[in-house]
């Protein structure tokens, strides 16, 4: 996992590995921690080939500690077909920006 600020520190990408389950909690939990005013998260999925219901959990409690109130906060990008269809299943288009 990769985490990149853009030059105006107003958004913070988050890059994820290949897998993101149950392994990746430890390195995505440093993220919890981050509470910034105003910085808007892009968490990308380009290299993700496997997710685990665990992923969804860390990713609400993400929304949750950094006190993300609205959708436009968080965007979750690069998603492929299937990821992006068990988001749709688990009606998380209510609470990100899925693309």
């Amino acid at each position: 996992m990769k985490i990149l600020y853009s030059e105006d520190k107003k958004h913070l990408t988050v890059i994820l590995d290949e897998a993101f389950d149950n392994e990746s909690n430890e390195s995505f939990r440093e993220l919890y921690a981050i509470k910034k005013p105003g910085i808007k998260f892009i968490i990308d999925f380009k290299n993700v080939k496997h997710m685990t219901s665990s992923s969804f959990g860390m990713l609400l409690v993400f929304r949750e500690r950094n006190e993300i109130i609205e959708k436009e906060d968080i965007r979750l990008i690069n998603c492929n077909d299937g990821i992006k269809k068990l988001f749709e299943m688990a009606n998380f288009q209510k609470l990100f920006m899925i693309s």
